[in-house]
């Protein structure tokens, strides 16, 4: 019998169309599914006709040659909550903000160990960049660590009388070649 399987709740859509025994099995049905996907099997959530198939023995008895099935990862709806979370907190203040942002980091965390970014490959490089924004929040980037150290020691030199002139403070950040240096 030929169907259709179609993926969704990605940015967009793909189907393959396949001919398949009706008398599969479900772990052999979620076994195709995964190796098609990418899905676990513990996370495919798969329909027909809108309602759940079910995990039986036949689950394709009662679908007729040429119809859909759709999948999608389970866990489709907690990549939504990320990006909405990860959208608006800018809007939140305090301590809330680190809170959220690290609600989004284990939201993403949650993500990959469960494979959704193998199945859903499109939304890898939007994962990065809200993964990047998250960490800004922690001070984690580079950019942020190099302005605290050079304000911190600008204001102590300063206010120790060492420092008079901003304009002759300089610090400079390299990265440390590998080995024990003094100094």
């Amino acid at each position: 019998m030929i169907i259709t399987i179609r993926l969704v709740g990605g940015e967009s859509d793909w189907l393959r169309i396949v001919n398949l025994d009706p008398q599969i099995s479900f772990n052999e049905l979620e076994k195709l599914i995964g190796t098609m996907t990418t899905i676990p099997p513990q996370y495919q959530y798969i329909t027909w006709r809108g309602k759940l198939i079910p995990a039986s023995k036949n689950p394709l008895q009662s679908i007729k040659e040429g119809e859909e099935l759709f999948v999608k990862h389970s866990f489709v709806d907690k990549w939504s909550n990320a990006v909405l979370r990860a959208g608006r907190i800018e809007k939140i203040s305090g301590n809330d903000q680190l809170d959220e942002a690290q609600t989004v980091l284990d939201i993403i965390d949650l993500l990959k160990n469960t494979k959704f970014f193998f199945c859903y490959s499109q939304l890898g490089e939007k994962m990065l960049n809200i993964h990047e924004n998250m960490k800004e929040y922690f001070g984690g980037d580079r950019t942020t660590m190099e302005a605290a150290t050079r304000t911190y020691f600008y204001n102590m030199l300063k206010a120790k009388e060492i420092l008079k002139d901003s304009l002759t403070f300089l610090v400079s950040f390299r990265n440390k070649v590998r080995g024990i240096h003094t100094g």
